[in-house]
């Protein structure tokens, strides 16, 4: 991985995205989930001396931004989004899944 050595790389375990379904917030699944991610970095040949791995969680921008996006985000562009339509026709999704467009835009 030489590009570990000519870039700035920075890649992270994405933990607030796992919210947005409910059957995810179970906490021990997901430091289960966390610790496995982390191991999989970790196997493909990321180095932690070469490259930043981080916690989606503990960044605290992660979250200020995902508001700013929410709060600029018309509701039609986000009801357009396939996964929310798909949910939406069997059940009633949660806001996290409705503005998940917005969080991917962090």
């Amino acid at each position: 991985m030489d590009e570990q050595d000519r870039y700035d790389n920075f890649f992270f375990i994405a933990d607030l995205h796992a919210l947005t379904i409910p059957e995810n917030i179970n906490a021990d699944d997901l430091r289960r989930r966390i610790k496995e991610i982390v191991a999989l970095y970790l196997a493909c040949g990321l180095d932690p001396a070469r490259s930043v791995l981080f916690l989606q969680s503990r960044v605290p921008e992660h979250a200020s931004l995902g508001w700013i996006l929410d709060c600029v985000t018309p509701i039609s562009w986000l009801e357009r989004m396939t996964q929310y339509k798909s949910k939406s026709a069997d059940a009633s999704p949660s806001g996290g899944l409705l503005t998940y467009p917005a969080l991917m835009g962090r």
